[in-house]
Formats: structure tokens, C-alpha cells, sequence
């Protein structure tokens, strides 16, 4: 199961040019859950499903070096995605999948993150259209996080 295979081009210190197949960076756990980078036992259901979790085609982000503005990613997959998840992964296949992910980041303790997304189930064509807000904030040793979607 290929998750993930791109290329990365630094347009400037604040833009990045991405091609390849990704993660689609709907919330942040969906862009950090593989091992070892999250120590929890079960990833959040609302992580897994309604959503097309990669895309392969390009993306664009912004990052202020200065913090200042929210990191901004831009992402389009045309057509279907390359090297498919198995049915036995991912029950629902998605293609032309398109979305938006605005993250506001005070520093490492904080973080409120929107995102947007529409895709076309794969079998049906069936168009697809998702909200999620994501937040984090910590208290010493202790992180609290949350991610809401809903789909229509």
C-alpha cells in the first residue's frame, strides 16, 4: 500500500510546488498519522472515512516564513488515484478529487485548521463535498485535539 511518492519544488521560502500522490491534508491527523510520528493505538474514525484520503495530481502551499499568515494547501488530483488503496483499505474510491486546507498556527501549542474538499466517488460518480475543522491546544504535557467533518 503506497501512501505516499512526491516531489517537492521550492518555488520561494513561502511556496511549494508538490506533484505526485499524497496525503490530502484534510485536518492534520490525516497528514501525520503513519507511524512514528503519532503515538496513539487507534487513528479517530472520523480520520478514516467520508473523505478521500490521498491525492495524486499536484498541490500548491504556502508557508509564512514569519507566522504571521495561515499555512494554505491547494491540491487537485485529475482522475483517478494512482496505485488505487485495495476495497479491503478503503471501501469508497474517489476521483477528481479537489480541495483546500487553511491552518492557523500560533506556535506549537496551538493550532485551528479548515478544510474543504469535493470528489467524485469512483464507481458511481456521485459528487462528494466535505467541511472539517481541526484544533489543537496543549497544557504542558498535556494535548487536546479534535477534528469535525461533515459531508454532503
Amino acid at each position: 500500500m503506497l501512501e505516499r511518492a512526491y516531489n517537492d519544488f521550492l518555488i520561494s521560502p513561502e511556496w511549494t510546488f508538490r506533484a505526485g500522490k499524497m496525503l490530502s491534508p484534510v485536518g492534520e491527523w490525516n497528514q501525520i498519522h503513519a507511524a512514528p510520528l503519532v503515538w496513539t493505538t487507534t487513528r479517530p474514525l472520523t480520520t478514516y472515512y467520508n473523505f478521500a484520503e490521498f491525492a495524486s495530481g499536484v498541490s500548491l502551499l504556502y508557508n509564512d516564513p514569519e507566522g504571521n499568515l495561515p499555512d494554505v494547501q491547494v491540491y487537485y488530483q485529475p482522475g483517478d488515484d494512482f496505485m488505487r488503496e485495495p476495497r479491503r483499505v478503503n471501501q469508497v474510491q474517489y476521483q477528481n478529487v479537489g480541495g483546500i486546507n487553511v491552518a492557523f498556527t500560533s506556535d506549537l501549542q496551538k493550532r485551528l485548521g479548515l478544510s474543504m474538499q469535493h470528489a467524485e466517488d469512483s464507481d458511481t460518480t456521485e459528487q462528494q463535498w466535505l467541511a472539517s475543522v481541526d484544533g489543537r491546544v496543549s497544557f504542558g504535557a498535556l494535548t487536546l485535539e479534535t477534528q469535525w467533518t461533515i459531508t454532503g
